[in-house]
């Protein structure tokens, strides 16, 4: 029986397809074969939601894509798929709030500092597969204002919201913002 149905990317040999994927697994394991050898994955795909203990409570969200430890050492990874590498990509390690918060985030389900994040940008083009790789550290320093700046933000959408219902518009808001 013929579905009505479309056909997911994956099964259709576009930028997404399984063959794809299969193609930049081998060139990343190829590109970087020490990680296989030297990281000890502690988590992959780690969800969390973490009470930043204010009033009203804030709760910081996300999933953090791998945690690993090497050397003693405990870093998290980010991995990112780009359709260009240019030599500016990097300059998005810093400032950076997603890794900062995930760099806390994973410190506090672990109960360890970990100050060390990495980001892997995978380019999949038609011929070549580009990558390009960063890692940075961050200071006690760094995650007070990471924490002051995510308290602030929550803060101002809070009173968004607050002044949404009094007009009278959250009917047309996404129910998890209701």
């Amino acid at each position: 029986e013929e579905s009505n149905l479309p056909m997911r990317e994956w099964e259709t040999g576009g930028d997404r397809s399984v063959e794809v994927g299969i193609r930049v697994l081998n060139a990343y394991f190829k590109k970087y074969p020490r990680d296989q050898e030297n990281w000890h994955v502690i988590a992959v795909e780690q969800g969390f939601a973490i009470d930043l203990c204010t009033n009203p409570p804030i709760i910081y969200m996300g999933r953090i894509d791998m945690i690993v430890e090497e050397n003693d050492r405990f870093t998290i990874n980010d991995h990112k798929f780009s359709k260009q590498l240019g030599n500016s990509y990097m300059d998005r390690l810093r400032p950076n709030d997603a890794l900062t918060g995930y760099c806390w985030s994973a410190g506090q389900i672990l109960g360890l500092p970990i100050e060390r994040a990495m980001l892997n940008v995978i380019c999949p083009l038609k011929t070549d597969i580009k990558f390009g790789r960063g890692v940075t550290n961050r200071t006690a320093a760094d995650f007070a204002e990471w924490r002051q700046r995510a308290v602030s933000r929550a803060t101002r959408l809070y009173r968004l919201l607050e002044q949404a219902q009094i007009v009278g518009v959250e009917a047309s808001l996404p129910s998890f913002l209701k």
